[in-house]
């Protein structure tokens, strides 16, 4: 199977871009964000969903990951960043997130593209996404972790906010609010439980966004039973009036609005 970014098409499950894998002949499909219809799970990569009864899976042997010294890769691509000032502006209008929130992502540059890594673990990075325009693409060999702001730790604060994706966690951040943000809405459950464990959270917030699909709540809600029935802890789903928090931000809707 191959990423549908680089077949330059969409995922036939959740009709998006970025992660999700394709069989070469159509014939099947792995969605890292809808489960419904799958017949099972295929490990991190997602959901295995057969297109056509010409599906025909051959075992084979999986390389070994090699060993990536991300911290090392953030720390450069960081750096990078200084000289890129007016493009980072740039960036950030085009994504309608405020830079000074943004940079509490430890965002980097490198090739045109920037950078926003992947933690697990408390500063644990695995992995690092890239951004163009709108889009959106993993770097090889990084595996799914969430969208952690600096000083996370230190920052106190009862509630916990879950976003789906980095814009909707930097909106969170301007909301006033400490927040992990999720690759999509079906992934990164268990990080969430870590970090929610680690700062001893009363609440957690899960903004959930409002698509047409309803992959967003459903994602969310998937969340939602996962964090309590783990941990216990209260846990509310809020579906943004706008299509996502960030355009509620930029809309001028204030959190208690949404609550």
């Amino acid at each position: 199977m191959i990423r549908v970014s680089d077949a330059n098409t969409k995922c036939p499950i959740c009709h998006r871009d970025d992660w999700c894998l394709i069989a070469e002949d159509g014939s099947a499909a792995i969605c890292s964000r809808i489960e419904k219809g799958s017949v099972k799970r295929a490990g991190e990569a997602g959901y295995l969903h057969i297109l056509s009864d010409k599906f025909d899976p051959k075992k084979y042997e999986v390389a070994p990951t090699p060993y990536v010294d991300w911290h090392t890769i953030v720390t450069v691509q960081g750096a990078n960043l200084l000289s890129k000032r007016k493009e980072f502006g740039d960036f950030c209008k085009y994504t309608s997130v405020n830079p000074i929130a943004a940079l509490r992502f430890n965002i980097g540059y490198k090739d045109g593209w920037f950078t926003i890594p992947f933690y697990r673990e408390a500063n644990v990075v695995s992995g690092i996404q890239r951004r163009k325009g709108p889009l959106k693409r993993p770097i090889k060999h990084s595996k799914l972790g969430v969208f952690v702001p600096s000083a996370f730790f230190q920052y106190k604060c009862k509630t916990l906010a879950v976003t789906e994706g980095w814009s909707d966690a930097v909106a969170a951040i301007q909301y006033g609010l400490n927040v992990v943000g999720k690759f999509n809405s079906h992934c990164g459950d268990e990080w969430i439980v870590y970090y929610a464990k680690h700062i001893k959270c009363e609440r957690v917030l899960i903004f959930a966004d409002n698509d047409e699909h309803g992959i967003g709540r459903e994602g969310a809600e998937k969340t939602q039973k996962f964090i309590f029935d783990t941990n216990k802890i209260p846990v509310n789903v809020v579906v943004t009036p706008e299509n996502d928090l960030k355009d509620c931000f930029n809309a001028g809707i204030g959190l208690r609005e949404m609550l």
